[in-house]
């Protein structure tokens, strides 16, 4: 069982290790944010992921939660050997549409990043909460 866990971690590190210098904008040819990443230094690319991560917890945050039931959660983020790299929570009052493509640009332009940069991450997939619950005006995940 062993060999077997060494065999799959080896493929997998094969096959992650391999760099493609080319944006791939398969998940949505219109986003912008893919773009600027595409363009930009590491470090930069860096910053303008945690600008676009910051733009959107500060709307998810500036609700105050009274009412559980009028939140949702959202994947969010990409992790270089898939999946998101977390959960965000949202109130449902917020422009929805605009709000969902702020997090959808983001996590496309993740991808750019981590194939440009050649990123590593770990594999494990976060566990998607099961609801919210508010605490003190606060969005608590319930797991």
């Amino acid at each position: 069982m062993k060999k077997l866990y060494f065999i799959l971690f080896i493929l997998l590190t094969g096959f992650s290790a391999c760099k493609d210098d080319t944006p791939n904008f398969d998940t949505d040819p219109n986003c912008e944010d893919c773009v600027e990443v595409a363009k930009l230094s590491k470090a930069d690319g860096q910053a303008y992921l945690a600008i676009k991560y910051n733009e959107i917890t500060s709307i998810a945050n500036g609700v105050v939660c009274t009412n559980a039931a009028n939140w949702k959660i959202i994947a969010i983020g990409s992790k270089a050997c898939g999946g998101p790299t977390g959960f965000i929570a949202y109130e449902k009052s917020i422009n929805e549409a605009a709000f969902l493509k702020k997090v959808k640009d983001y996590t496309a332009a993740q991808v750019v990043f981590n194939k440009k940069w050649g990123i590593f991450s770990t594999c494990e997939i976060p566990i998607e909460p099961s609801g919210v619950e508010c605490v003190d005006g606060k969005v608590k995940f319930i797991k």
